[in-house]
C-alpha cells in the first residue's frame, strides 16, 4: 500500500530470523525498501535467493539475507551478492561421475566415480587429498560415518569402508553382484546397502561384519532409508517396497507397487515413507505399509523425493519436470 511509505518513499519490512531446532533462539529486524522511480508500492517482495518482482532496476541480483546478531554487534542488515552462482573449483576425474558428493565434517568432499575410483577432496580449493582404486564403477554416494569414516560401494561387488584422511582400506564386504545401492548409516553406527545380487545387507561398521541379510525378488538398486525407531525401509526390482527390523532385518510388512522400485524412499516428519516407482509416487504409513495417497507424473521418474521441512515432497520426472 503507497500510504505505507514513510515521507522519503521507504517501506519496512520486519523479518524473524530463527532456528527450526531452537525456535526460542530468534531475532526480529526491520529490513529497509527503497521504491524509486515507480508510482506504486511493491507487491511481492523475496529476500531469500530471489529477486525482487516489482520495482526493480533492470539486471538487479538478490542474493543471501543477513542479519543483525542479537547482540548487536554485527552491522546494519543487508544483503550480499558478490560472488553468487561464480564456480569456486572443478576437479577432474577418470571417468563419468554418477556418483554424488558426501562432504566430511572438516570440510572434505568424498566421491566416486565410473573410473573405478573414489576420490578425497579439498572442500575450499578441490585440491586431491587421496584417491581409493576398486575394481568397478562407482555410483554408489559415500556415506561419512563416526570418526569419518567413509563407506561406498563399488561394482566389483564390494562394500568398502575408507579412512576419511588417508584413503586408508580399513575394510570390505563382498556381496554376490553389483552394488550401486548407496550405504546408509544407522544410529549405532550399522552399515545398510544393497546389492544386485537381491539381497539388503546390515554390516557392522566398524569390523564390516554381517550382521544380517534379508532377500527379495529382485535387484536392489535403491538406497535405503532408516527411521527413527530403526526401521530400514527399501525398494526392489521385484516391485516392492519393504519395512524391515534394523536390529534383526526380519520384515515388518511389504508393499506390492506394480512395477520395480530403483529410487530411494524418503521419509517425513509425520511419520511417512514416499518412494516413487514407473509414473507414480507414493506415501504410505511406515508403521504399517497402508498407503495413504498415490500421485500420477506425465513421465517416468527415476528421481528419489525428498521432504521440505514443512512436510512438501519434491520429485523428479522424465516428463522434464
Amino acid at each position: 500500500d503507497p500510504d505505507d511509505a514513510d515521507a522519503d518513499n521507504n517501506y519496512y519490512v520486519e523479518v524473524t530470523a530463527s532456528l527450526v531446532s531452537a525456535p526460542t533462539l530468534k531475532d526480529d529486524q526491520m529490513i529497509k525498501v527503497v521504491v524509486t522511480g515507480q508510482n506504486l508500492a511493491p507487491t511481492d517482495v523475496t529476500l531469500d535467493h530471489a529477486t525482487i518482482a516489482e520495482n526493480r532496476v533492470e539486471g538487479t541480483v538478490v542474493g543471501n539475507l543477513f542479519l543483525v546478531d542479537p547482540d548487536g554487534e554485527v552491522e546494519e542488515p543487508g544483503i550480499t551478492t558478490e560472488g553468487l552462482g561464480e564456480k569456486i573449483w572443478e576437479f577432474e576425474t577418470d571417468g563419468v561421475v554418477n556418483s554424488s558428493p558426501a562432504v566430511g565434517a572438516n570440510g572434505t568432499v568424498y566421491v566416486g566415480s565410473n573410473g573405478n575410483k573414489v576420490y578425497a577432496l579439498h572442500g575450499a580449493t578441490g585440491v586431491k587429498l587421496w584417491e581409493f582404486q576398486t575394481k568397478g564403477s562407482v555410483f554408489s554416494s559415500p556415506a561419512v560415518g563416526p570418526g569419518g569414516i567413509v563407506y561406498v560401494g563399488s561394482y566389483d561387488f564390494k562394500v568398502y569402508a575408507l579412512h576419511g584422511d588417508t584413503g586408508e582400506q580399513l575394510w570390505e564386504f563382498e556381496t554376490g553382484d553389483k552394488v550401486e545401492s548407496s550405504p546408509t548409516l544407522g544410529a549405532d553406527g550399522t552399515v545398510y546397502v544393497g546389492s544386485y545380487d537381491h539381497n539388503v545387507y546390515a554390516l557392522d561398521g566398524s569390523t564390516g561384519e554381517q550382521l544380517w541379510q534379508f532377500e527379495t525378488g529382485g535387484k536392489v538398486e535403491s538406497s535405503l532409508a532408516v527411521g527413527a525407531n530403526g526401521t530400514v525401509y527399501v525398494g526392489s526390482h521385484d516391485s516392492r517396497t519393504y519395512a524391515l527390523s534394523g536390529d534383526t532385518g526380519e520384515q515388518l510388512w511389504e508393499v506390492e507397487t506394480g512395477n520395480w522400485v530403483r529410487t530411494s524412499p524418503a521419509l517425513g516428519a509425520n511419520g511417512f515413507v514416499y518412494f516413487g516407482r514407473g509414473w507414480r509416487i507414493h506415501a504410505l504409513r511406515g508403521d504399517i505399509g497402508e498407503e495413504l495417497w498415490n500421485f500420477k507424473l506425465s513421465g517416468w521418474t527415476y528421481s528419489s523425493p525428498v521432504v521440505g521441512p514443512d512436510g512438501i515432497v519434491y520429485v523428479g520426472s522424465r516428463d522434464k519436470k
